[in-house]
């Protein structure tokens, strides 16, 4: 393969001069776009095209993004757990339409004994969060975390409603595979995909490869919301006399109102003054400020991810729906051979079939309960989202699948074009989709690739 050096002093790694656009874009977003440190891989038929890298990997410090640089991918760890999932499914030992609680006894309390597999996978289950309080540092609990999710109603019907299992979509089909092969989640990928193809690619980092971790550099959560850092740390401490202040005042539907009008009116200020701020519609806002909501536990009973989710016992741990670690190289090695029915070089981690049920749509919802915005699902996947606003959208292709992370990271296959992409970064963008940063990589990908364009929504498959 033809490829030319990298150039600038951002930016290290080879491109295929096809893909040069790409490389023009990577470097743009440390000139242009307050990118810090980043990595980016595209592989086409197989066969990497573009691998980038460069900025910084601690900005304490001012160390640099290297080569073998890895990072916390946030939600971009759902695709790889879902992945081991469709690997027991494909061999026959998961069924999608049978209960959970067939594998799970325990999980049918609390009114769970109907939810299928199948909810599961298309973050239908109703079981979006939990309820009982996570302590700092409870994500880390494998088995806190079950025992809450055994704990919890679900938050709405299942099956009546589409929205984003955020955290508890990891625990659920990590116990799922722990109960059928005996394996954690970490392992069980090693085994199956990591070891296999040789990938760059943890959920559980062993040490000694701590030292090669970015650091994140979160967005400012708060200030999205319009808190300041000390109301927000009082809305996050569900075990403190603030946050139990909040949660009463919460309570009395005037005063949810009087507050849901606040935050529409400072949304419609930033929406003034940049028409791609991020717009919500009112009842989400009401249903956010529900204490009893998804949504509102999804922001205020996060264990101290924020602190402490970036920290070497949190790597440590599995968080299978966002503690993975990786880079773009190790993010596309995992979705190359789910761009080419199954198998690459040779080496094949799941049957052909297997492809077309995980880009298949399940569930689409213009108002997702959890993140107030548009989301598509396949059985474990996301499609693209087609929402206006930096960080709200996802544009991918036609059949393509993935799933993005926080912050702007992205993972996905597309086998109309051979096309496996990863990135990931460490600076944070606001949102759970892609900011301009991510979404600048994936449009030039598709435009050297020829798609015809993406006005529906997606870029459309090739002609």
């Amino acid at each position: 393969m033809t490829t030319t050096a990298a150039t600038g002093s951002a930016v290290s790694g080879f491109c295929d001069p096809r893909f040069e656009q790409v490389r023009e874009q990577f470097e743009r977003n440390f000139a242009e776009r307050g990118e810090l440190g980043a990595s980016v891989c595209v592989v086409v038929n197989g066969e990497a095209v573009v691998d980038l890298w460069g900025g910084v990997a601690n900005a304490a410090t001012g160390k640099p993004w290297e080569r073998d640089t890895i990072n916390l991918v946030q939600s971009c760890s759902k695709g790889i757990t879902a992945l081991c999932g469709h690997i027991l499914i494909d061999r026959g030992e998961l069924n999608l339409d049978l209960p959970v609680a067939h594998y799970w006894p325990e999980f049918a309390q609390h009114g769970k004994q109907a939810i299928t597999v199948r909810q599961v996978f298309s973050h239908q289950s109703g079981v979006a969060h939990v309820q009982g309080i996570v302590p700092i540092g409870g994500f880390s609990d494998w088995d806190l975390m079950i025992r809450l999710i055994e704990e919890t109603t679900p938050f709405w019907e299942p099956g009546t409603r589409t929205g984003y299992h955020a955290l508890t979509f990891g625990w659920l089909i990590g116990e799922l595979i722990r109960r059928i092969s005996g394996q954690r989640v970490g392992a069980f990928f090693r085994e199956n995909v990591g070891d296999p193809l040789d990938l760059d690619c943890w959920i559980g980092l062993p040490a000694e490869h701590e030292h090669r971790v970015a650091r994140t550099e979160w967005f400012d959560i708060a200030s999205e919301l319009g808190m300041t850092a000390r109301a927000y740390g009082a809305l996050t401490t569900p075990s403190s006399s603030a946050h139990k202040l909040i949660v009463a005042a919460l309570s009395i539907p005037p005063l949810r109102a009087l507050l849901a009008r606040q935050m529409m009116r400072t949304m419609d200020a930033k929406k003034a003054i940049d028409p791609d701020a991020q717009s919500l519609p009112k009842q989400f806002v009401l249903d956010f400020l529900n204490p009893n909501s998804a949504a509102f536990k999804l922001v205020s009973n996060l264990g101290g991810w924020i602190d402490v989710g970036d920290e070497p016992a949190a790597h440590a741990s599995e968080v299978p729906a966002a503690g993975a670690i990786t880079n773009g190289r190790g993010l596309a090695g995992v979705y190359a051979p789910l761009s080419l029915g199954g198998e690459i070089n040779g080496v094949r981690i799941i049957g052909a079939e297997a492809i077309t049920r995980m880009r298949y749509p399940q569930s689409v919802t213009d108002v997702d309960p959890c993140l107030g915005i548009r989301t598509a699902f396949t059985l474990g996947f996301s499609k693209s989202w087609p929402n206006r606003g930096a960080g709200n959208g996802l544009y991918i292709g036609e059949d393509a699948f993935g799933t993005p992370g926080l912050g702007g990271q992205v993972g996905f296959a597309d086998p109309s074009y051979k096309l496996a992409f990863g990135y990931t970064m460490n600076r944070h963008g606001v949102g759970t989709g892609l900011n301009p940063r991510g979404e600048s990589l994936v449009d030039a990908t598709y435009r050297a690739l020829g798609s015809p364009g993406r006005e529906p929504g997606f870029w459309r498959r090739p002609s």
